[in-house]
């Protein structure tokens, strides 16, 4: 929520923890961080469905070096009761091959959706896990929840159940239940879907793009969630080739959300796709942080880097080539860009992208560098980084926008073969 250079707590407004000023949190927004998460997720309606009660409304002091106040951290308030919502329950997912299905994306879907986050193991740390899982926030009876990852040039793999629960308000809610599922698996999509983002000018005009990997009968269903409850829906246009369609953003909930997709083949299977967006103000004075709304990505763009004031996003972006000669895309390449479509940078500014941390628990002896995709070539072109363990990212300077995975390559073994030889005498 704060720069975490500068700030080492969280903050509040309480004269007992003060709020520090020098994030920023607050040169952007002029105020606490825990206000701006209220300001995004207040409810818009009159009255309002729910309220957010902030740690300071109790008089809590925010968790820190000093102090980590864990009863009143965790307490919450509820109102709103009568939405009929299901208690939390849990899912879990496993792949096709058996595996554990971790870092999909999930997200319920019913008269709304609701982003949810992704699959973690279902195991404590230095355990193999055994299935993907994640807990369910927010559904309602019959709300469908799914799943989805990317898994290279339009593939992708899903899988969808249902919330199902007794229908409660108000204290009854509490004793509202999910029934025990077994781990589901996934599935390879029939077809690939891909969705792709890009702002404009200042921001507030997103460009949405779908692509299908097959001719579609009809135009794909495409929403735009900008906050809570704050849903727009582009016309979208075809160039024989892919979709096309904008939309205009709010800037005071954010230039950041989600895009869900929908398509459907002449065989009446139907894809869903997700993807997110996150662009940031460049400042031209100062360093700007600008990171994806994934978390998994960021930039550090010193004063100067650009000309002007554009916006620059990062967001999910898949690439022809998933593999290269000996090494293969982890996790997902991301696209950095300018409302402006400046390339080059006038200086040097510092990328990390994040990993899981079972990439480097597998066999052999896994190398991990960032990449530049070359749109000449067509091809990923290694960049000159460091592998940082500690927090599970590779960080490079780079000197120019555009397409950047990690990839990972395993170094070269040569067993050379034992020869026994039976000596015998004379």
């Amino acid at each position: 929520m704060d720069f975490q250079g500068i700030t080492t707590e969280m903050c509040s407004s309480l004269t007992v923890h003060p709020h520090n000023t020098n994030t920023m949190q607050h040169e952007k927004r002029g105020g606490p961080c825990w206000d701006t998460v209220v300001d995004r997720y207040k409810d818009a309606q009159n009255p309002p469905r729910w309220i957010l009660e902030r740690p300071n409304d109790r008089g809590s002091i925010m968790p820190g070096p000093d102090a980590i106040p864990v009863p009143d951290w965790t307490a919450t308030g509820i109102i709103g009761l009568e939405s009929e919502a299901c208690a939390p329950f849990a899912t879990s997912w496993i792949r096709e091959d058996g595996g554990a299905a971790l870092d999909y994306d999930t997200w319920v879907e019913g008269a709304s959706k609701l982003y949810q986050g992704k699959t973690r193991s279902d195991q404590p740390e230095g355990v193999p896990p055994t299935a993907g899982v994640i807990t369910i926030l927010g559904a309602h009876h019959g709300d469908a929840v799914r799943v989805s990852k990317s898994c290279g040039w339009f593939c992708s793999s899903s899988g969808t159940t249902t919330a199902l629960c007794p229908s409660a308000s108000g204290a009854e809610q509490q004793e509202a239940t999910a029934p025990e599922q077994q781990a589901i698996t996934l599935e390879r999509d029939p077809f690939g879907l891909e969705v792709s983002t890009l702002p404009q000018g200042d921001g507030t005009t997103l460009i949405v793009e779908v692509q299908a990997s097959i001719p579609l009968p009809q135009a794909p269903q495409v929403e735009v969630w900008q906050g809570a409850g704050a849903v727009l829906t582009p016309t979208l246009a075809f160039d024989g080739v892919k979709y096309t369609g904008q939309v205009s953003l709010d800037p005071q909930l954010g230039l950041q959300g989600q895009v869900f997709a929908r398509a459907v083949d002449a065989q009446s299977h139907a894809v869903h796709a997700l993807d997110f967006f996150s662009a940031e103000p460049v400042e031209p004075d100062q360093l700007t942080w600008v990171k994806s709304a994934d978390g998994l990505m960021e930039i550090f763009l010193p004063a100067g880097s650009l000309e002007g004031e554009p916006v620059v996003s990062i967001q999910p972006a898949n690439r022809p080539v998933w593999e290269q000669g000996g090494t293969m895309v982890v996790g997902r390449p991301y696209e950095i860009s300018s409302s402006d479509g400046t390339i080059g940078l006038n200086q040097p500014a510092v990328a990390n992208i994040y990993f899981a941390s079972d990439v480097v628990e597998t066999d052999g002896s896994p190398r991990l560098d960032l990449y530049h995709w070359d749109e000449q070539s067509g091809r990923w072109v290694p960049l000159s980084g460091t592998l940082e363990l500690t927090h599970n990212f590779v960080s490079a300077e780079i000197t120019e926008l555009g397409a950047y995975a990690i990839l990972r390559s395993f170094e070269d073994r040569q067993y050379l073969p034992l020869v026994v030889r039976q000596y015998r005498g004379p």
